[in-house]
């Protein structure tokens, strides 16, 4: 952020993505190899599920942090634990059962 010049909100935009793009490198040739791709056309479309699933995830995770802290009153790292943990659950039965197929 100092060295570039970027904002905050910027930076941490492009560090999500990044991340959301690594994971579907990482899920479609590690975690789900035994789903081997079909075509470009099931590759493009694994693709389109992956990212599609992971920003309503990441939005429904922001959420609910909001609600645990602002609302409920849990100190913030329990509620992102809870938050990651409950997410990567529902990501991975996501996977499995859509995008993955």
């Amino acid at each position: 952020v100092e060295v570039l010049g970027t904002s905050v909100n910027g930076s941490n935009f492009v560090a999500l993505f990044l991340s959301v793009q690594l994971v579907f490198v990482l899920d479609n040739y590690w975690t789900f190899s035994h789903r081997p791709v079909r075509g470009v056309v099931n590759l493009v479309s694994r693709y389109l599920k992956h990212n599609g699933q992971r920003v309503v995830t990441t939005v429904l995770e922001q959420a609910v942090f909001v609600i645990l802290v602002q609302e409920v009153g849990l100190h913030y790292l329990l509620a992102n634990a809870l938050v990651v943990a409950v997410a990567a659950g529902v990501n991975m039965f996501v996977s499995f059962k859509v995008t993955y197929t």
